[in-house]
């Protein structure tokens, strides 16, 4: 009787400590699946710094040669402030998108409405100097806007996409939607932080 419960004590002292083992990989902790995220915020121009050209302005009438519609800028560079969740109010000044590409979208042109559709990249600095970049497409309504500044007071839509970044956002991935009145637009999407 002895001599089996000592072999009893030997057995669960084996078992326990491959179970331990099995926990404890040398590789480090067990993989978990990365999870989206929800993220809610809202991001403003702060600054514009430098215009991009808008293709396809200006637009003349064929026949009299007449200027229906001017040259056209929108803003090439900006400065960014706002936040976010997981992200907290951006670093103002280290926080910017730069234009790639804009154009006159003419079927609506020829509905009567001014609509932009451009492409920017940019890089957000989170509240702890954690930053993330993103691309982002997007398509504005200039047709009731601000006369003097054709973007400020146009309806914004669009998607952003997250291409990269540093410390907790290294290798994360996400994106989302984006609507508002220019100069802010609220933001909407996923985060997924890799493990």
């Amino acid at each position: 009787m002895k001599t089996l419960k000592i072999l009893l004590i030997i057995a669960f002292v084996m078992f326990s400590g491959s179970a331990v083992d099995a926990q404890n990989d040398e590789n480090g902790p067990p993989k978990r699946a990365a999870v989206p995220i929800p993220v809610k915020g809202t991001m403003c121009i702060s600054e514009g710094i430098q215009n991009m050209p808008v293709a396809g302005t200006p637009v003349t009438d064929p026949l009299t040669g007449k200027i229906l519609v001017p040259q056209l800028f929108l803003l090439g560079t900006a400065t960014l402030s706002g936040h976010a969740t997981h992200i907290g109010n951006f670093i103002v000044g280290q926080s910017s998108m730069t234009g790639v590409s804009a154009h006159l979208d003419i079927g609506a042109l020829l509905q009567g409405k001014i609509v932009f559709i451009a492409d920017y990249y940019g890089s957000i600095t989170a509240a702890n100097g954690d930053q993330f970049d993103f691309v982002s497409s997007i398509v504005i309504d200039a047709t009731h806007a601000d006369p003097t500044d054709m973007a400020r007071g146009g309806i914004i839509t669009g998607t952003y996409t997250m291409t990269g970044g540093t410390g907790k956002f290294v290798n994360a991935t996400g994106g989302g939607v984006l609507n508002g009145v220019i100069p802010c637009w609220d933001i909407e999407g996923t985060l997924e932080f890799s493990r």
